[in-house]
């Protein structure tokens, strides 16, 4: 199973992480018990949350929450922190996005209705604690809690995954407090692009994507782990083959390496599975000359590296083009090998400039970019 960020601990610093400079600042506000703005997605068309470390929770930051937001405050918390203290996801919760509802509670201790500021406040703080327990609550109550996947938003990239994933990398508990936050110019929908920005930056609360998030961990985390590798004998030259598992999609993807391969330039080629290309030598694609000019060129230059990954096993095996998530997923695969490999920059073998962009997104130093020649056999 993918794992999340796990445990407290420090918050590492700026100059050793690569990735959105915008998570680096929410992940420092986070620490020091500041609130963010989690936005659903690059164009903020499904609104975004004001999220803030459950631990830290005041009566005041909760009544901002309140103020700005539809009053429906959850709290993501662990899987783990949920089936310790008694709380399975609602069997029947229907919720379209997914989201893991549990049934509602209050803090037992030191509250009175449980309904205010105060009250939910005191909930929050008793829901982060590692020493509450089951009888630590009553139920139903006036807090929300949400299960967040183990995986965090490598797994599943919903807000409550990206409120316990910042939370862990701000070094603080794996629980945070999230409410959407409404329109003030239209009450009756919720606040979207540019009101979600100007209410950040009014007041000084820094706003991040999931998607940013998501590109912050996979940049300074490990997506992939190598397996084992074995001397392969191929039509150009001997290359060392290593397999790795990928934590992004639980498959087992090879990296064809040959010569010196850390250092500077380094020839790359990322090839994606084919199997009617690959096997069965279909007329229709390009994908078995392609791999075979890859090869050749590597072989020419002595050194480099030819990433096979497979495909997805919910993907049909006549496709053609991946989506755009099966890309994205296949690129941040690719940046884990080429990162365990120790390569400092690539020349990386592709006719995409969006490849070499995808791959600078995620940390990976495009020194140049190798065009190569598609040989189309004809039908």
């Amino acid at each position: 199973m993918t794992q999340a960020p796990t445990g407290r601990r420090p918050p590492v610093s700026a100059q050793a992480e690569i990735g959105p400079p915008a998570v680096r600042e929410a992940i420092a506000a986070f620490a020091q018990g500041m609130p963010v703005v989690i936005v659903d997605s690059e164009h903020d068309e499904n609104g975004g949350d004001l999220v803030f470390a459950a631990e830290c929770a005041t009566p005041q930051l909760v009544a901002v929450a309140v103020r700005y937001g539809s009053g429906f405050l959850c709290v993501a918390i662990t899987e783990s922190d949920a089936d310790r203290l008694e709380l399975p996801a609602i069997r029947r919760s229907h919720d379209p996005h997914g989201s893991a509802y549990t049934v509602t509670v209050d803090a037992r201790e030191a509250i009175s209705t449980g309904i205010s500021a105060t009250d939910r406040a005191i909930t929050l703080r008793t829901l982060a604690d590692p020493n509450a327990e089951p009888s630590s609550f009553t139920r139903p109550g006036h807090v929300v809690p949400l299960r967040a996947s183990a995986g965090g938003v490598l797994q599943r990239p919903g807000a409550a995954e990206a409120a316990v994933d910042l939370a862990v990398l701000a070094g603080r508990r794996p629980s945070a407090a999230l409410c959407k936050l409404v329109s003030e110019n239209d009450p009756r929908e919720l606040a979207q692009g540019s009101e979600l920005r100007r209410f950040a930056q009014h007041r000084g609360f820094p706003l991040i994507s999931v998607a940013d998030l998501r590109d912050h961990r996979l940049c300074n985390g490990v997506v992939v782990a190598p397996t084992a590798r074995t001397n392969v004998r191929l039509a150009h030259a001997d290359f060392t083959a290593v397999s790795y598992h990928s934590i992004l999609d639980e498959r087992e993807h090879i990296a064809f390496v040959l010569g010196n391969h850390s250092g500077e330039s380094v020839p790359v080629r990322i090839q994606r599975e084919c199997l009617i290309g690959d096997v069965f030598g279909s007329h229709r694609c390009d994908c078995a000359d392609s791999t075979h000019q890859a090869l050749a060129t590597i072989a020419a230059a002595g050194h480099g590296v030819l990433i096979y990954l497979r495909s997805p096993v919910n993907t049909s095996v006549l496709g053609h083009r991946p989506a755009a998530t099966i890309a994205n997923r296949d690129t941040a695969i690719a940046a884990g090998i080429v990162r365990d490999l120790d390569i400092s920059s690539v020349d990386l073998l592709t006719p995409y400039a969006a490849e070499a962009d995808a791959l600078a997104r995620l940390g990976i130093r495009v020194a140049t970019r190798t065009a190569q020649l598609h040989t189309t056999r004809s039908a």
